[in-house]
């Protein structure tokens, strides 16, 4: 096998570059972080309280979606293999941590998005929260895969990546924000209709592919495209999809863990999610001139009821913003300082040493969405 992982920093934040065919990068990537995903199943008690579930009442409804994961995308469902042969840990465990979310009753974590758009620059950002356990555990992970776009996400070790926060090489970015649904559906799990989605070119095909494909679960795709001033909010819950668009100019658009525009029978909202939409609703106006960090201090300023930063059962592990007129992005690690590189480079996997950062972004059906400039690949 013929795959490369170089492990860099950026400030405080590791970052993962993989390399090479698909078999090779993922069972390359399970060995090499062997360690943080033993850990982590060693550090998840309600794990055994999972496994106790789908090897009893939840038998049926967990072996269903893992059949129909492996019949719908078994790509995606061969990457996860890989990071279990990989790893040495028993693809079941890797099934059960990728699932979970998709199992009733067994999802409590959260995040929240911001977008900003005046029609000329727009600004979007995540909140990526989990288990305190986690702090430390994760990763920023490019993977460079033969014969695919790039992609860019935030990597919890043994998860499928994608449930998190994506840019690929099209410049298409989104923060994902889990659902809790009431009745999941018989349908793949949402992590590797996710994964697959960081294959799409546009913004108009992420609704048309979410559209095409049933989840088990929930998740919400909070989008936007380097070069481009749409903002899109696009809830994806069992077998429906709804999307809310910032049309307004200013406008703004935001998502918590809540359904907003889909029926909320389909979910079991927590008080924590709405407390944080409601801080986040409540934001109309921006400054003269909008910047990161005016909205990096919206994400991590403050707790609820004020703010929305998580610290508690769970804490905010990490905080994107994507400038999409600069075309870069901004991370803010738990406990760190923010450290910003361009799209191109996070990309490409390393530094651009000269030179303006630039990458090819085919945008289709957005001809008057766009930001002045070029974006041709060198």
């Amino acid at each position: 096998m013929n795959s490369v992982i170089e492990e860099k920093w950026i400030g405080d934040v590791r970052w993962l570059v993989a390399t090479g065919t698909r078999e090779a990068v993922f069972h390359a990537l399970g060995e090499h972080a062997r360690a943080e995903i033993s850990s982590l199943i060693a550090a998840l008690p309600e794990l055994a309280v999972l496994k106790a579930s789908v090897d009893g009442p939840r038998s049926e409804q967990f072996h269903a979606t893992v059949e129909a994961s492996r019949q719908t995308f078994p790509v995606e469902f061969r990457e996860l293999e890989g990071l279990a042969e990989g790893s040495g840990v028993g693809l079941h465990d890797l099934l059960l941590l990728t699932l979970r979310g998709d199992l009733e009753g067994h999802d409590d974590q959260g995040c929240s998005d911001f977008g900003w758009t005046d029609g000329q620059r727009a600004l979007l950002g995540h909140n990526e929260d989990g288990d305190p356990r986690l702090d430390g555990a994760c990763s920023l992970l490019t993977l460079r895969i033969d014969a695919e776009p790039a992609v860019v996400t935030w990597w919890y070790p043994g998860f499928l990546p994608g449930n998190t926060y994506t840019l690929n090489d099209h410049g298409l970015v989104w923060g994902v924000d889990t659902i809790h649904m009431a009745s999941p559906h018989t349908a793949p799990g949402r992590a590797f209709v996710a994964r697959s989605l960081q294959r799409v070119a546009t913004l108009d095909g992420v609704v048309a592919f979410l559209e095409e494909h049933p989840v088990a679960g929930a998740f919400t795709y909070v989008a936007g495209q380097m070069g481009c001033v749409r903002l899109l909010s696009v809830e994806h819950a069992g077998d429906r999809v709804a999307v809310l668009e910032s049309a307004q100019s200013p406008g703004v658009i935001w998502h918590t863990n809540h359904l907003c525009q889909l029926p909320d029978s389909l979910d079991n909202a927590s008080s924590d999610s709405l407390t944080r939409g409601a801080v986040l609703s409540g934001i109309t106006e921006a400054p003269e001139d909008p910047s990161v960090a005016w909205l990096l201090e919206i994400l991590t300023g403050a707790v609820p009821p004020i703010g929305v930063r998580a610290e508690g059962i769970d804490i905010t592990l990490c905080t994107f913003v994507a400038d999409l007129e600069a075309r870069t992005i901004t991370l803010l690690q738990h406990g760190g300082e923010a450290v910003t590189l361009s799209a191109a480079e996070l990309l490409r996997g390393q530094r651009q040493l000269a030179g303006s950062p630039v990458f090819n972004v085919a945008i289709e059906n957005d001809s008057t969405q766009h930001l002045p400039g070029g974006m041709n690949d060198d």
